[in-house]
């Protein structure tokens, strides 16, 4: 539960720092320093941060089973064998792709109750992995990757 309330706490801060512009030698300070802040706020992480639009890497060792969206996050988190990604830009379309992508790779659909308004959010779950997948308002993909019994 701690590694949960770590990774909510993190997609906070990413989400303003994703939302950061400015020119490209402060981008770079500010990424370097907001990285190191969420890493001692959740200590034992790794966190890959892209303030630039770029995009940031998967870890290698992120679960081959469950598939992801084409475009490359801006946040990644790894902490206790779970992940934090997160998509600064990602459509209705983006969203419901993935749920698609999701039930092709064999998860199941968890139901979540009533849906809010300006928030779409599916669970998944297969024998290793529960994935919630979000998409806030019309933009803005997360998915948080926890380990069955983690």
């Amino acid at each position: 539960m701690k590694a949960l309330k770590s990774l909510a706490a993190i997609a906070g801060v990413a989400a303003l720092a994703i939302s950061l512009t400015a020119c490209n030698a402060v981008q770079n300070i500010a990424e370097r320093q907001i990285e190191k802040a969420i890493e001692e706020q959740a200590s034992g992480s790794d966190v890959r941060l892209d303030v630039t639009g770029d995009g940031v890497d998967v870890p290698a060792d992120f679960p081959a089973d469950i598939p992801l969206p084409s475009a490359k996050p801006n946040l990644v988190t790894d902490q206790s064998g779970g992940y934090l990604l997160v998509w600064a830009e990602g459509s209705k379309q983006d969203f419901d792709a993935q749920v698609a992508a999701m039930e092709a790779a064999g998860f199941t659909a968890e139901d979540l109750g009533q849906p809010t308004e300006g928030l779409s959010n599916v669970a998944f779950q297969n024998n290793s992995w529960t994935v919630t997948l979000t998409l806030a308002g019309q933009k803005g993909l997360s998915m948080l990757v926890v380990p069955i019994g983690g």
